[in-house]
C-alpha cells in the first residue's frame, strides 16, 4: 500500500489559476451525482506471442532507430516468453469556474442600456453558460444581464476632452531642433521656432486639450459586470504493473477498455479482481470530490484499461538479457540493446 500512496501523490492534479482581476464566486451546493451504471468489466485476451512475432516486432523496432544494428536481433536466440498484464486507470473532472469583474464602455447611443429597470440582475451562477464541448479546456466571457449603469464620464466630466498631457494644456511645447534656446549652431535663430524656443503641440494640433480617452469624446461610460468562465479538464491516472517497463510509456500503449463509465458522479470501483485498483479508484475520486473548492464539477467519467505485456528472454553470443513487447500493437521496449551502430570518422585510419 506504500508503494500505491506514493504514485498517488505523483498522479493528483495542482489546479492553477490566476484570476487577475476578476473576483471567484464559489458555487452553489452542489446536487448529488446520479448512479452509475454497474461495474461490468469486459474480458481481457491474454495471447502468448510466438517467437516469429516477437522477433518481427523486434526487426520493427529496430529498423526505426538508426544507431541499433538489426545483426542482433536477427540472430538472438529467444530463450523465454512470459506474460504479465499492465492496468491504466485514468479519471477525468470536467470542472467549471465562475468568476466577475467590473468593466465599462463608451456609451453608444445605438446600444439599449440593458439596467436594473429591465429585470433582476441574475447572480453568476444563474447565468446560462454552457461548454462547447465536454472534457475541453475553454474560458467563455459574458456580459451579466440588468447590470448597466449610465453615468458621466469621472475623467472629464462630460466635456468629452481632456488636458492635453504633453503640453500641458499650454499648446506649445519646447523646440525639439534647438532644444529650447531658440539659436542654431551658427548663432542665429533656430528655423524651426525663429527664435522663440517653442512650437505647436502636434499631440493635440496646438489646441491644449485631447479626445478623452476613458469616454473616447462620448462624454458618459456605461458601466457592466462581466463573467468569467472556465472550462477545465482535469486528470488523475495510475499505472498498475510488475513488469520493469517506465510508467509514461504504458498510458499511449493500446489495450482492452475493460471499464467505460461517464456521469455527474462516477462510483469509484469496488469489484475489480485486483484490489489495488479499487483502493486506487477510491483514493482518486475521494480527492476530486474535495481538491477545487471554488469550482464545480459538471461531468466525470473512469476507464480501465488492460495492456497485454510479454517478457522476453534472450541470449545472443556470450550476452543474455531481455525485453518486452508490450501493448496490442507489439511495441517494444529494450533497455540494453546488445549491437548498435558505431559510425566511422573520415579522420581516423
Amino acid at each position: 500500500m506504500e508503494k500505491t500512496e506514493n504514485c498517488l501523490q505523483k498522479a493528483l492534479p495542482i489546479y492553477d489559476f490566476d484570476p487577475s482581476g476578476y473576483t471567484t464566486i464559489p458555487p452553489p451546493q452542489e446536487k448529488k451525482g446520479k448512479k452509475t451504471q454497474k461495474e461490468e468489466f469486459s474480458s481481457s485476451q491474454v495471447i502468448l506471442l510466438t517467437d516469429a512475432q516477437i522477433r518481427a516486432a523486434l526487426l520493427d523496432w529496430v529498423k526505426r532507430k538508426s544507431y541499433r544494428s538489426p545483426k542482433a536481433a536477427r540472430n538472438m536466440i529467444l530463450t523465454g516468453v512470459s506474460q504479465a498484464t499492465a492496468y491504466y486507470y485514468i479519471l477525468e473532472s470536467f470542472t467549471e469556474r465562475r468568476a466577475i469583474c467590473n468593466k465599462y464602455e463608451p456609451f453608444d447611443k445605438k446600444v439599449c442600456i440593458d439596467g436594473p429597470v429591465e429585470g433582476e440582475e441574475l447572480s453568476p451562477w444563474e447565468v446560462p453558460v454552457f461548454p462547447s464541448e465536454m472534457f475541453c479546456n475553454q474560458v467563455q466571457y459574458m456580459r451579466i444581464p440588468h447590470t448597466d449603469v449610465l453615468t458621466q464620464c469621472p475623467e472629464c466630466k462630460e466635456k468629452k476632452w481632456a488636458p492635453c498631457k504633453i503640453c500641458h494644456a499650454s499648446s506649445k511645447v519646447r523646440c525639439p531642433v534647438c532644444h529650447g534656446s531658440g539659436k542654431s549652431l551658427n548663432k542665429k535663430n533656430c528655423w524651426a521656432c525663429n527664435g522663440e524656443r517653442l512650437v505647436a503641440c502636434a499631440t493635440c494640433m496646438a489646441l491644449g486639450r485631447v479626445c478623452c480617452e476613458m469616454c473616447l469624446g462620448k462624454g458618459k461610460v456605461c458601466y457592466y459586470k462581466e463573467l468569467r468562465v472556465e472550462y477545465k479538464r482535469n486528470v488523475c491516472d495510475y499505472v498498475h504493473m510488475k513488469a520493469s517497463i517506465p510508467r509514461q510509456l504504458v498510458p499511449w500503449a493500446p489495450g482492452d477498455v475493460l471499464f467505460d463509465s461517464t456521469a455527474e458522479r462516477v462510483q469509484a470501483l469496488t469489484t475489480f479482481p485486483e484490489e489495488e485498483i479499487n483502493k486506487v479508484s477510491q483514493e482518486l475520486l475521494r480527492h476530486a470530490s474535495t481538491a477545487w473548492p471554488d469550482c464545480q464539477i459538471i461531468q466525470q467519467r473512469h476507464i480501465l484499461k488492460s495492456i497485454p505485456i510479454n517478457h522476453v528472454l534472450y541470449q545472443w553470443k556470450n550476452t543474455s538479457g531481455s525485453f518486452f513487447v508490450y501493448g496490442s500493437s507489439n511495441y517494444v521496449y529494450f533497455a540494453d540493446y546488445p549491437q548498435n551502430k558505431f559510425l566511422k570518422c573520415p579522420l581516423c585510419f
